[in-house]
């Protein structure tokens, strides 16, 4: 049974009654931040923040709510100021993780993933992000063994998929790649950016098996999503 998404119409009604209610305004933020609407969100992560700056859950929500924004700098900040303060919260490590990740600081990300995996040893998200970070320093047999980890916890994961992947393809093991790929990129679980990576990675597989018209139309996919990435 998957879970109950909240309500945010629900939550406003609520949040009238009990304006200064924290949990009432994280769990509207959350709510407007996954349907798209940054705006709303940004009114509740900020206003639980002002009643409430040294929580870790509101350093953390108003963190990913500025990466969202496009302000990396701020969400670190964010996020380090939560781990001092918990520094037993696997959270604030996996997601100043990615974001070192997103600006090319590779050993402080793998510091950061191997810090959220201490704390939380079943963390396939942190498990997969380590993973992709040595598949792209070629260290394949540890992201071999850690996309593996992510995979028992969490069966299709998707950045474990890919990064098991690219292993077999970096192996030989073209056809392998190929079925992993192409079940993946059925999936709508990918990221833009992952999305770019594996139809890329299909593409290779698909020209090395010489399938050219095939490795020839995810190319394509590969450059629109791409461009679909980038900024207008």
């Amino acid at each position: 049974m998957k879970p109950v998404r909240p309500d945010p119409a629900a939550l406003r009604r609520q949040l009238v009654q009990n304006p200064q209610d924290l949990q009432l305004l994280q769990q509207l933020g959350a709510a407007c931040a996954q349907q798209g609407d940054l705006h709303t969100a940004a009114v509740c992560f900020e206003k639980a923040f002002r009643l409430a700056p040294e929580d870790p859950s509101v350093l953390n929500n108003l963190a990913l709510l500025r990466k969202r924004q496009g302000n990396p700098g701020a969400a670190i900040a964010l996020l380090e100021k939560a781990q001092g303060i918990a520094p037993r919260m696997p959270e604030a490590h996996y997601n100043a993780a990615t974001l070192y990740a997103l600006l090319g600081q590779g050993a402080r990300a793998e510091q950061a993933y191997r810090r959220a995996i201490e704390r939380r040893p079943a963390y396939p998200d942190a498990l997969a992000g380590l993973a992709q970070l040595c598949e792209g320093r070629h260290d394949l047999v540890s992201a071999e063994h850690y996309a593996k980890r992510a995979l028992v916890l969490a069966p299709g994961h998707p950045v474990a998929t890919l990064v098991r992947a690219i292993v077999d393809q970096r192996a030989g093991h073209h056809q392998q790649a190929i079925g992993r790929l192409r079940a993946l990129l059925d999936t709508p679980r990918l990221t833009p950016a992952n999305r770019t990576l594996a139809w890329g990675a299909l593409g290779r597989s698909l020209e090395r098996q010489q399938d050219y018209a095939g490795a020839f139309a995810a190319f394509v996919q590969a450059n629109d999503c791409l461009y679909a990435t980038l900024p207008a």
